[in-house]
């Protein structure tokens, strides 16, 4: 058990509250992107998206520094759930502020998860409308020509052709 404010619980601390911090300002950038998406503006989502990368760099990097931090708790490898290891080892009044830490890092790991899911879900939807926009406007450079099988059955097959200028009798 950890003595009331010992090192490896203020280090816990101190990770906890960076790592909130970090999810809140990704769930900020993450909304914002959003916004920029709906608005077509490339040019800040691409800025946008390298402060994004910035970000979960920071993110990954502060939770490699609290997994080792619980590698330092007792029977770390049976208990492997944070809350689950601060309820058993820290002192009661260090115990009350981390839980409530770690249960303020769930919700807003939870808030992140949704707004990520929103604004993949926008950017497929972007990403599919211009994809059946190119479509479109290829389709409607081809000519169709459309003939029927012995059974009935319509085959459509695409033949690129030249402008009306461009024909030979015209040339001549």
């Amino acid at each position: 058990m950890f003595e009331k404010g010992d090192k490896t619980v203020r280090e816990l601390r101190r990770v906890l509250k960076e790592e909130i911090s970090l999810y809140s300002q990704y769930v900020a950038l993450i909304r914002k992107e959003r916004s920029l998406v709906r608005k077509f503006k490339h040019k800040e989502i691409n800025a946008s998206a390298s402060e994004r990368n910035a970000l979960c760099d920071k993110m990954a990097e502060l939770q490699k520094k609290r997994i080792s931090l619980m590698k330092k708790f007792p029977d770390w490898q049976q208990h492997q759930r944070l809350s689950k290891l601060i309820a058993l080892y820290c002192h009661p009044e260090d115990r009350a502020e981390l839980l409530n830490l770690t249960e303020k890092l769930r919700n807003v790991a939870t808030e992140m998860r949704v707004e990520s899911l929103k604004t993949s879900q926008l950017v497929n939807f972007a990403m599919k409308m211009v994809s059946g926009t190119i479509s479109i406007l290829w389709s409607a450079t081809q000519s169709v020509v459309r003939s029927y099988s012995r059974r009935g059955a319509v085959k459509e097959s695409y033949h690129p052709t030249r402008s009306r200028l461009q024909n030979l009798l015209k040339e001549v």
